[in-house]
């Protein structure tokens, strides 16, 4: 099946809209050389090649947060994208991120601020004072990631009690090849992730690298742990993220139950993915789908996040 005679949009924006989205690395290997789809595939070897040379700068901040937290004998935790990254992703630089999110406990705040300022990371002011936001952004020497050291994880105080960092760090785990270094859970990562999207960018169209962050937790944890998500952050703060969740759900055609949640007024919601809306759905899980959940099932396989590969492109609901 060719491409379809009438699509409005070029390979060279609909490889920027990936990138724009932070999912071009994630589909590059999945695109077919021919045709249209090898035309993606051309604009974006250079941005798989910067991503991956991105992910060895990041990983060698990682390091230097590891030595630190073992010479200060406190565990940090590493927090958002790059948790998700080290856990979920089949590959870390499938997962970009432009800072890297570290948890820090108050008795030590101040002395992880020291060492990194000795070793010449400058403090980036911030609108609110650097003494009063939620998080103190440092800049790297050596041109490396941003460092966002979290005093509270969030500027919401709902949001920061529910997910203060000794009921994170009492349900974390060890992050691989990192010692000294801890990694939230699944449900709360699901949490986080939710309430970052709600919270930052309800006025912004969702980014498709945040809402493939939701699809591998709630392909992780073999659906939504309703539950457990409210014991966690209580009825309101569910509300909304259960309510994203289903939105995911609904996008990528997931086989995951789910009931009705009301949606957060949050302002302007913009789910609009028209820049793929052309593409032919037989076409697309043809040449990019793994294997279906109902096909997983039926062979007695697990039904892997990446059985729905296919939908990142497009992030939509098909038509």
């Amino acid at each position: 099946m060719g491409r379809p005679a009438s699509c409005p949009y070029s390979a060279q924006h609909v490889a920027q809209r990936l990138i724009e989205h932070r999912a071009d690395a994630l589909i590059i290997d999945k695109l077919d050389e021919d045709g249209f789809d090898g035309k993606v595939r051309e604009h974006l070897v250079d941005s798989r090649r910067n991503r991956v040379f991105q992910e060895m700068a990041r990983t060698a901040a990682v390091a230097r947060i590891a030595r630190l937290s073992q010479e200060l004998g406190a565990e940090l935790m590493i927090l958002k994208g790059v948790a998700l990254a080290a856990s979920y992703y089949d590959e870390p630089h499938q997962r970009p991120s432009s800072d890297i999110d570290i948890f820090v406990p108050r008795p030590v705040f101040e002395d992880v601020v020291s060492e990194l300022t000795s070793i010449g990371y400058t403090i980036i002011p911030t609108l609110g004072g650097a003494l009063v936001t939620h998080a103190l952004s440092l800049e790297a020497p050596d041109g490396g990631p941003r460092l966002d050291l979290h005093r509270r994880i969030s500027v919401r105080p709902q949001v920061s009690v529910a997910l203060g960092f000794e009921k994170l760090d009492e349900r974390s785990y060890p992050m691989p090849g990192h010692e000294g270094l801890r990694i939230p859970d699944a449900i709360d990562l699901l949490c986080h992730a939710a309430l970052h999207v709600l919270g930052h960018h309800g006025d912004q169209e969702f980014m498709l690298i945040h809402a493939w962050d939701v699809v591998l937790l709630l392909n992780h944890l073999g659906g939504y742990p309703q539950q457990l998500v409210t014991k966690r952050v209580g009825d309101k703060l569910a509300e909304g993220i259960g309510w994203y969740c289903k939105w995911v759900v609904e996008t990528f055609e997931l086989d995951i139950p789910m009931r009705e949640y009301q949606r957060p007024d949050i302002g302007s919601w913009r789910t609009d993915f028209a820049w793929y809306n052309w593409y032919n759905k037989a076409r697309l899980v043809r040449q990019l789908a793994l294997p279906s959940p109902s096909y997983m099932r039926s062979t007695g396989r697990s039904a892997t996040p990446v059985g729905y590969a296919s939908r990142i492109l497009k992030g939509l609901k098909t038509r």
